[in-house]
């Protein structure tokens, strides 16, 4: 993908950003993770060549910046570090260490626990390689500012169900609203713009004229 994302977006027509606006991809689903989950989906869905970099431009840490309080983990407020929406698989290895170190200290395992999703079926890859774990909590009204942020790439979320329990497993679904801007999106660029009706008619002229021109020669 040429330069970030944001200027892709910002170089799309005034037609293809109503559109955006109203939403290329669709997120419906049951519970808050499971919603969470499906929103990044949508976004590497839309632009997968977009690099983790920019991934993080479009999800900045600040739309959740606290994990929950009750699961020790790396993060806000078990530290200063945000907890975000997106981190890089590399935070497996942090994890590995943080405990590793805890356990010199303590003689105990596994002090500090993954608050990502790490299921072969919920773990992405942006552009350029890079492993994206997704939260698995969003406390308070964070889920909400990011539903509110993602709007502007193209990703709508309508109502989802609160989790029901029981043993059962929530869920998310996808749905293609425009799939000429979807397709368009997911080149990485723009739609080409078209040249005014009167420079192609003119070089017809033109080509009619020189094919005179040398028939009459």
């Amino acid at each position: 993908m040429a330069g970030t994302t944001l200027q892709l977006l910002s170089e799309l027509s005034d037609d293809e950003r109503k559109r955006l606006r109203a939403g290329v991809v669709e997120v419906s689903g049951e519970a808050k993770n499971r919603v969470g989950l499906g929103i990044v989906a949508a976004l590497i869905d839309l632009y997968p060549a977009a690099t983790f970099q920019q991934l993080k431009e479009m999800l900045p840490d600040g739309l959740n910046p606290a994990s929950t309080n009750r699961t020790t983990n790396l993060f806000n407020p078990y530290s200063d570090r945000l907890y975000g929406v997106v981190q890089p698989g590399s935070v497996r290895e942090e994890l590995a260490e943080a405990n590793r170190r805890k356990k010199e200290e303590t003689g105990k395992d596994d002090h500090y626990k993954m608050v990502h999703w790490t299921g072969s079926d919920k773990v992405f890859r942006t552009g350029d390689g890079v492993e994206v774990l997704v939260a698995t909590g969003f406390e308070g009204d964070s889920l909400q500012r990011v539903i509110d942020h993602v709007a502007q790439y193209g990703v709508r979320v309508v109502e989802f169900a609160p989790y029901r329990g029981g043993g059962k497993k929530g869920f998310y679904k996808l749905k293609v609203l425009d799939p000429l801007l979807h397709a368009r999106l997911r080149k990485g660029k723009p739609t080409p713009k078209r040249s005014p009706w009167w420079i192609a008619l003119g070089l017809l002229l033109l080509i009619a004229l020189a094919i005179l021109w040398f028939l009459g020669g």
